[in-house]
């Protein structure tokens, strides 16, 4: 069997994530093979280290960003942070005062280890190549760098041999003309903090190389990749080579049985075990489903040097994954927002505040009339598959005439239901809509301190939207309405609290709205941190 030389445990102590802190994750029985994170998590990078397993996905233009999560098992996972606390950091584009980065952002990364400190290297589409560093996977991480300042360039990997000497594998599906979208590679300094673009090379000129990870297994370089093949499908392949230098081999980790029956896994980590397996922890590239890329953990067998990833059958219902720990409730009672979260850009620092009796969201016009897309500090978190139910718990008794709040589906099409209060009562809507937005009015209830929104699931995903004044009884609203990706995103559930009658020229609000209690149950296996 194979020994990955950058396996080795890592012998410092944890400075943030313990056993303990991170509680008990109940072992999940059964073979390789199952989907294990059965929501948007694209883009997966995997490393053990410190005593766990730690996942890195990309967050595009979400912030904070590039999710974190951490597992014990590579079966139950819950969210440990992220590496951006704030993608301003980037560039004022990410402020939710802009917005001008839709579907940009942070695109998928690596996670290394490189003497005693973690590293992960991302780049946006618009500004160029970063690196973030940490003395321990969960942090803190420093501010992101910018090393290389040349845009159109996606999905790089670092390595460093054991002499110290370095390499970033990278792809530019960007480029102008499109011709150069092929897998390059080009020397890393030894601390990681600097490429040399002028020594840039081609590593792999099929069209469409993109998704690289690069290791160092039994003296042999690999670098993981995916490539475009017939029908548009995706294909992981694998390189090897007694050097970066060459000469390169290439064959084929994993073909997709059936687009739509497996849906493409094709993208993430070869990742030995601390039992000593070998496997390929892969998101599911195909769009069109409303969860968005969802990640399993293949087997992967080993012969004459090459790995192959075996799929043991269709993809597993996402319905019931292994995955049985994320953490997605939150009782809103700490001073720091869940990691669970995740705004729509990068609100302004006085239009929300974390207390320890709630989230309040300052009521704030949204960039466009009417369009709870738009509001500068819109909440999300992802939407997992299969049938589910989401309940908020929302105070709004002191809020001012004109302030509206939307619960719902945060993808294309569009769905929410939305309450107006008014002088004398609230209006209690269901908004939808693919571009334009329209109303299916509900009922007017009288001024309430509290009231309860909520969203259920079908095994189709479609969602139904109800509201209570007591937390007990629930009164439908509206109809029900499909989800579905919205870009290469899956469908999130957002929050929004915003006022049309103030001032555009207004920041801060005098107007507020507190989330007390939300609750994500799930129909097969309630979510433990309810």
């Amino acid at each position: 069997m194979p020994h990955d030389d950058h396996h080795a445990p890592v012998t410092n102590e944890p400075r943030a994530i313990t056993s303990q802190a991170i509680g008990h994750m109940s072992p999940y029985e059964g073979s390789w093979g199952h989907v294990v994170l059965d929501g948007d998590f694209a883009d997966p990078d995997v490393i053990f280290a410190e005593g766990f397993y730690w996942l890195i996905s990309s967050t595009f233009h979400y912030s904070p960003g590039m999710a974190i999560l951490c597992s014990d098992d590579l079966r139950s996972w819950q969210y440990a942070g992220h590496c951006v606390a704030d993608i301003t950091a980037l560039g004022q584009a990410y402020a939710g005062e802009a917005m001008s980065r839709g579907s940009g952002g942070m695109f998928a990364g690596s996670i290394r280890e490189h003497d005693g400190t973690y590293f992960v290297y991302f780049t946006t589409f618009e500004e160029g190549l970063f690196v973030v560093r940490a003395p321990h996977p969960a942090g803190p991480w420093t501010r992101p760098l910018l090393i290389w300042d040349e845009p159109f360039w996606d999905d790089p990997c670092p390595i460093w041999s054991d002499s110290g000497e370095g390499w970033l594998v990278l792809s530019r599906p960007g480029y102008p003309t499109d011709s150069g979208w092929k897998t390059y590679v080009m020397p890393l300094s030894g601390d990681g903090l600097e490429v040399q673009p002028d020594r840039l090379r081609i590593l792999d000129d099929t069209w469409s190389s993109e998704g690289n990870k690069a290791y160092h297994i039994d003296g042999q370089y690999y670098v993981l990749h995916n490539e475009v093949r017939s029908l548009g499908n995706r294909v992981a392949v694998i390189m090897r080579a007694p050097t970066m230098d060459g000469p390169w081999e290439k064959r084929d980790l994993l073909v997709s049985e059936a687009a739509d029956r497996d849906r493409e896994p094709n993208q993430g980590s070869l990742l030995q075990t601390v039992e000593g397996d070998w496997v390929f922890v892969t998101h599911h590239g195909r769009m069109g489903y409303p969860e968005g890329r969802p990640v399993s953990v293949l087997p992967v067998t080993w012969a004459d040097g090459w790995p192959a990833a075996v799929l043991t059958s269709a993809l597993p219902s996402a319905s019931r994954p292994a995955s049985t720990i994320l953490g997605m409730s939150d009782a809103f009672g700490s001073r720091t927002l869940g990691p669970q979260w995740e705004w729509v850009y990068q609100p302004a620092p006085d239009s929300w505040e974390a207390t320890a009796t709630g989230l309040r969201l300052a009521a704030l016009p949204p960039r466009r009339a009417g369009d709870p897309r738009s509001v500068r500090n819109l909440l999300t978190q992802r939407m997992l598959s299969g049938q589910g139910q989401v309940t908020l718990h929302i105070e709004m008794g002191a809020a001012d005439p004109g302030t509206v709040v939307n619960m719902g589906n945060l993808g294309s099409p569009f769905s929410a239901l939305q309450v107006r209060r008014s002088t004398f009562d609230c209006s209690i809507d269901v908004v939808h809509g693919e571009v334009a937005l329209d109303v299916e009015e509900g009922p007017r209830v009288p001024i309430s301190w509290s009231l309860w929104l909520r969203v259920n699931y079908d095994l189709r995903s479609f969602a139904s939207f109800s509201f209570s004044v007591d937390g007990e009884r629930f009164f439908p609203v509206g109809s029900s309405y499909r989800t579905g990706m919205l870009g290469y995103r899956g469908n999130r559930i957002a929050v929004a609290a915003w006022d049309d009658d103030r001032d555009e020229d207004v920041r801060k609000a005098s107007s507020w709205v507190t989330l007390r209690r939300f609750v994500y149950e799930r129909s097969e296996q309630e979510d433990p941190a309810t």
